[in-house]
């Protein structure tokens, strides 16, 4: 062959072959894209975040969970909205975004505990259980709390055993403990749901659960002196046993507190407790006007209250109750304001209604008002009677905290006060005989029947050993 011709033949080869290369490249180019393409259509289609209706949040928080359903993009991401949506009220939108979160982080055991929870607000209970194991197989801390949770599914699902199983594996939890002695009572083991019970009931002195098991067992026992003690013990134990749920609804309200309204409301909170109350008026103004709300006014009312702004915060509480309706602690506000305002006879018209119907211990600061407000128009006797009933109302909430010693102080100073108050009488003898004052808790009871003869509690307790 001529050198020549050779020499075309291999040129003619060689632009053959970089044709054939080009069009290989971008025959792979094209392949990449529409594999990207393809790649990010499975990651997206069918995983958008879930609509919601919107009519029972207020506006912002509307806008703050859509603006977080357009920028979801990461496992985090997914698993924010799905909390917002959780503490929002819609579960089924919360399911959905946790099970995506799940998906692009399969091993994240704290997404697998959040899931479960929302399958299990849903009634997904089976669904729950299988989530709950998964997140013990990826080694989530808190062991035994999904132990409890475990456990107290079974049990929705009428399965004892295997809740009684899983309960044993929650360790120490007093709420698994519990949970594990009425499973004992139901099976008829009377002694071990008793033994259990009243080892909680001396660990935790001021529950309630633990001493209303051993009332109900010692009921079904025919026991009717130890019934009595729990039954009298029950009064004196106000709170429930601690449970892993109280960590997720502190959760919740935190979660709650950071959207929307709430948000705003939380933040002037902490405005007020600063003593920042331009910026805490500003941020509850802000939060009326996207839902006018009785909270949000109250708490407005007290901004403008402690300005000295009397004539504002009045008739902001007026507004309040028109459109909420009274309430004794409303009145009793309105009456404040308005004796700053020197209208005093006003101020006592309005104290004199809340009294009629005030409970609770923030309601010995009305009887002050109102004792002071007497004793200004030199009714001494209903002043005495006031201070007596703000003592006995003082002096009741710190025995039910446990602070027998400054309850005790009270009750006498209540005693003193008005003589012929029955139901101080009363609660000194339980004083006295929580202090261990026997006999003078006798006296007391006496006294409280002599007042009122057909006190039941009185009489019951003057009938126990």
């Amino acid at each position: 062959m001529d050198p020549s011709q050779r020499a075309c033949s291999d040129c003619s080869h060689c632009s053959h072959r970089r044709v054939w290369i080009e069009r290989l490249g971008l025959f792979v180019l094209i392949a990449e894209l529409v594999g990207v393409g393809a790649w990010l259509v499975w990651q997206w289609s069918g995983r958008a975040p879930p609509e919601f209706d919107g009519t029972f949040v207020d506006a912002q928080t509307q806008a703050e969970l859509r603006n977080q359903s357009a920028s979801c993009r990461k496992a985090a991401d997914w698993a924010q909205l799905a909390s917002h949506f959780l503490a929002s009220g819609y579960f089924p939108q919360a399911e959905v975004c946790f099970r995506q979160a799940r998906q692009r982080e399969p091993g994240q055991a704290d997404f697998a505990l959040w899931h479960a929870f929302a399958l299990e607000r849903l009634g997904e209970i089976e669904a729950a259980l299988e989530v709950y194991g998964q997140a013990l197989h990826w080694g989530h801390p808190r062991r035994a709390d999904v132990h409890y949770y475990i456990g107290k599914n079974f049990l929705r699902l009428e399965q004892p055993e295997a809740a009684r199983r899983a309960f044993v594996e929650a360790d120490d939890l007093p709420a698994a403990r519990y949970e594990l002695a009425m499973l004992a009572a139901r099976e008829g083991r009377a002694e071990e749901a008793r033994r259990l019970a009243a080892q909680l009931a001396q660990e935790f002195p001021t529950t309630y659960p633990p001493a209303g098991l051993l009332h109900r067992l010692a009921v079904l026992q025919g026991d009717a002196v130890t019934a009595a003690y729990w039954a009298d013990q029950f009064n004196y134990r106000p709170r429930p046993l601690p449970s892993p749920f109280d960590q997720e609804a502190d959760w919740i309200f935190r979660l709650a507190n950071s959207l929307g309204r709430d948000r705003l409301f939380r933040d002037a909170g902490r405005h007020y407790q600063a003593g920042e109350w331009e910026q805490a008026e500003r941020l509850l103004r802000q939060a009326q006007q996207l839902v006018w709300t009785p909270e949000v006014a109250d708490r407005l009312a007290d901004v403008l209250f402690v300005q000295g702004r009397y004539a504002a915060a009045a008739e902001l509480l007026r507004e309040i109750l028109e459109r909420d309706g009274p309430s004794w602690e409303l009145l009793w506000r309105l009456g404040q304001a308005q004796a700053s305002l020197g209208r005093t006879a006003e101020a006592g018209q309005l104290w004199q209604r809340a009294q009629r119907w005030a409970t609770g211990p923030l309601a010995a600061e009305l009887y002050q008002d109102l004792s002071q407000w007497y004793q200004a128009q030199g009714q001494m006797q209903q002043a005495q009677w006031f201070r007596g009933r703000a003592h006995l109302t003082r002096g009741i909430h710190l025995l039910d905290q446990g602070q027998t010693a400054t309850a005790l102080s009270e009750l006498e100073q209540a005693v003193r006060q008005v003589p012929e108050l029955a139901d101080a009488w009363f609660f000194l003898g339980e004083t006295y005989r929580q202090t261990g004052r026997p006999a003078e808790a006798q006296q007391a009871y006496q006294q409280c029947l002599r007042y009122r003869p057909h006190h039941g509690r009185a009489a019951d307790a003057l009938k126990s050993p």
